[in-house]
This record gives structure tokens, sequence and C-alpha cells, in this order.
């Protein structure tokens, strides 16, 4: 999967998804209005998924079959959550010699040496939030490439399009801003539970930089 797979400017025709271990969520949202056009799930066995990883995958792509054809998406083009236990979300210095147009590479190089992620083979992006007179900054995504691309080649046998990887801190972060429920100048927690399962992400919007802290 190229690396520019992570995306976070949602558009109008898209679905998402999500999959922990024990069930399958689809909403339809207009993005424009964040009216719910449709809502779906649909609970799974146990052992299915286990710790986001999925463990019986015929199994799965034979109830991802019966979902889309029940829930008439077929052809849909889909964003789909990383799973937050294997995410990492890190604000990273890079040098004010690297170009705008260099930062992917020069984070192709420094990925393992100077900037060390707790898994190998990554799948990354990155927002460019700033520039101070010594530095940029920037807001590095990344996650293992066998997760990442695990669940996109399980949609794409099922004739969904993959679209792009979302972060679930940013899209509730995109949602509060949407409805003003953001202050600028002050930090925002957000707590996201599901079974087995709570991540807690601070967030902090401070003269256009994004501060994240898990």
């Amino acid at each position: 999967m190229d690396d520019g797979f992570f995306r976070f400017k949602p558009q109008s025709k898209q679905i998402s998804m999500i999959l922990p271990d024990h069930v399958i969520r689809m909403v339809d949202l207009s993005h424009w209005t964040i009216e719910i056009r449709s809502y779906h799930e649909r609970f799974l066995p146990e052992g299915i998924i286990r710790d986001r990883k999925v463990i019986e995958r015929d199994t799965l792509s034979v109830i991802l079959e019966e979902c889309v054809e029940e829930w008439g998406i077929k052809g849909k083009r889909v964003v789909f959550l990383v799973p937050d236990t294997y995410l990492v979300l890190r604000n990273e210095k890079i040098p004010l010699s690297v170009a705008d147009e260099d930062i992917k590479g020069y984070l192709y190089l420094e990925i393992g040496t100077s900037i060390m992620l707790p898994f190998k083979d990554p799948v990354f992006d990155y927002e460019l939030i700033g520039q101070k007179s010594e530095h940029k900054e920037i807001l590095l995504f990344a996650a293992p490439e066998e997760i990442v691309n695990d669940l996109p080649s399980l949609l794409e046998s099922v004739s969904l399009h993959l679209e792009a990887a979302d972060v679930t801190a940013l899209s509730l972060y995109r949602l509060y801003y949407l409805i003003d429920q953001i202050d600028s100048q002050k930090s925002t927690l957000l707590i996201h539970c599901v079974i087995k399962e709570i991540n807690v992400i601070m967030l902090l919007l401070i003269k256009k930089t994004l501060f994240i802290r898990r």
C-alpha cells in the first residue's frame, strides 16, 4: 500500500467502516450537512478478529460479502479507521533545510534511525503543521504495514474500493470542530471506549499547531 494512503480530508461520496473485535460498523454520512444517510452494524462471533488482527479470514470474508449485499454498498468507496492499538501519532521536528516536497523522502531515510517507531515496516504519512526559526514541525502518523494492509485487501475482495485510512482521534476532532464544540485555546480530551479497549487522547490546537498526547 502506498504510504500516502492515510488521508484526512473527507470527501462527499464515501462510506466509513470500523471493525473492532466484536462488530462491523458502517456509516454513510453527508460531510456537508453531517447528516447520517444510513447506519448498519453486524456483530461477529468471538475469535474472528482478535486484538484487531483478522484470525478467521475466510469466515470474515463471507460475513463481509453478506453485509455488502444486505446494506447495498457494493462498489462503494470506503474510509476505514486504523486500529488505535497499533497507531503512532507523534510530533516530529524536521530541519529547515528539507524542502516541503522532500519531507516524505526525508522520513523514509530517518525512520528507524533518528526517528524510532515501536514496529518494523511502517506505513506512514504526515501533516506539516508549523515552522519555527530553527525547524519545521510535522504530525507523523504511522502503523505496521501488516495491520494497515490486511483489512483493505479483505474489503477489496468483496467489491469495496478503498479510499483512505483515517485516525479515530482526528475523525472525532473534525466532527466536534464542525459543530463548533472545539475551543482552539484549550486542550480537548477525547475518550474513546469500545469493548476491552479505552483510548485517551489529548489534543491542543494553538496557532494552527496540533499537539497530540496519548
